[in-house]
């Protein structure tokens, strides 16, 4: 039972993402990129905040609501954050900007797999510099 929780709530995030994805064009038209972009930091916010918190009350559920949040805020991310990235840009970097997005998301996805390491900080140590990270890097973005 614990390996079927487990492996739907690491796949609850890729429900998130596409959901996040899809809103992400309808809000960009809306709201504009940038506005969408602090709008995606509340879902990572809360996200970062329920997961964190499932690990003190031993709630696994708080852990799966976060998680699609954070799909979402990445649906979100992935879709407007290129497209901002380019209006702003100069025309000579633009390229450049582009591809070190996807770089910066590849290189994060990486980290998050080296802090999952259990020999490397421990089971319960990793989860925790983990989602504390998440929360410390959205707190700092909402406030810039």
């Amino acid at each position: 039972m614990i390996t079927v929780t487990w492996s739907l709530t690491t796949a609850l995030f890729i429900p998130g993402g596409m959901m996040g994805a899809l809103l992400g064009g309808f809000l960009v038209d809306s709201l504009g990129r940038k506005r969408t972009l602090l709008l995606s930091h509340v879902f990572v916010f809360s996200g970062a905040a329920l997961s964190t918190a499932c690990v003190a009350v031993e709630m696994p559920e708080l852990l799966m609501i976060g998680r699609i949040l954070l799909g979402i805020n990445s649906g979100f991310a992935n879709c407007v954050a290129p497209m901002f990235l380019s209006e702003v840009s100069p025309l000579r970097l633009r390229g450049a900007f582009g591809t070190l997005h996807q770089l910066f998301v590849t290189i994060g996805i990486f980290l998050s797999s080296v802090f999952g390491v259990e020999q490397l900080l421990g089971r319960s140590l990793s989860l925790s510099v983990s989602l504390c990270l998440c929360v410390c890097l959205s707190l700092s973005l909402s406030l810039s």
